[in-house]
């Protein structure tokens, strides 16, 4: 296995993380500090980072639906209430890429920094489904305008790739559409600033696939442990025989989701 992710396997670190302490000598292999990012780890390699052994982790994936008023992060003095709180603590694990506290949907946590890294950079091209209900905030304004959502776009300073939309339904009296978004990218509140920019006011903005990876039945609040490829195709991880998952079917509950919140 190959020293970055080895690195990734046993910290949680991304590849990139991994990279930068390998080229600061913060990396030995049997005392040995390496710049080599194509190093091999053989099976009695001592491995160390900052003089502490490391080695592989058992790795954990969690599909949550995250309900609405939940931040996705691991640690935030403000946050009065996190997705990882709706997991269970041990191993500690991290959200995948992210979800603004006023959406719900699908969020996936794990403890591997690999596999997120393969979700959440933009070259690997990762689609995610959103729900959308949304007020029109213009008079007049019309579902041509939906078609600019397809289209790159600039908001703020972030230059966005645009979607692709389905299953549309406008409700002119009430001056509210229904439709899906397929994105690649994971901007901060990219879908309510695109929105926004074509005159709609996202009231519901829920995550239902994460690429192969569907929201499904799980009910608000719950998780259940998935395997790397329900979400990605097998190939993709060259390794896969090397993770360790436990209870791939259990759905199950955590008592401190309270609803009435």
């Amino acid at each position: 296995m190959r020293i970055n992710r080895y690195i990734a396997k046993s910290t949680g670190y991304s590849r990139r993380f991994s990279e930068k302490i390998i080229a600061e000598g913060r990396v030995k292999i049997n005392h040995r500090a390496l710049t080599n990012l194509a190093t091999n780890v053989e099976d009695n390699d001592l491995v160390t980072i900052d003089d502490k052994p490391i080695s592989p982790i058992i790795h954990v994936y969690y599909a949550l639906n995250k309900p609405i008023g939940y931040t996705s992060t691991r640690s935030d003095p403000f946050a009065a209430k996190k997705v990882v709180d709706l997991v269970p603590s041990k191993p500690p694990v991290f959200p995948v890429g992210r979800l603004d506290r006023e959406s719900e949907g699908l969020i996936i946590l794990t403890n591997d920094g690999d596999f997120s890294y393969q979700i959440t950079h933009p070259s690997t091209h990762v689609e995610k489904e959103y729900y959308i209900e949304a007020r029109t905030l213009r008079v007049n304004w019309d579902i041509g305008n939906l078609h600019a959502l397809k289209r790159p776009m600039r908001i703020d300073r972030d230059h966005v790739k645009g979607g692709v939309i389905s299953n549309w339904r406008f409700i002119k009296e009430e001056n509210k559409i229904l439709f899906n978004i397929v994105i690649e990218e994971g901007r901060k509140r990219q879908i309510r600033r695109m929105c926004e920019k074509i005159g709609l006011k996202v009231e519901i903005l829920k995550r239902v696939r994460i690429g192969s990876l569907k929201l499904g039945h799980l009910e608000t609040g719950q998780y259940r442990t998935i395997t790397p490829d329900e979400v990605l195709p097998i190939k993709s991880h060259q390794e896969n025989n090397e993770l360790l998952i436990e209870d791939n079917t259990a759905y199950k509950k955590v008592d401190k989701l309270d609803k009435n919140k």
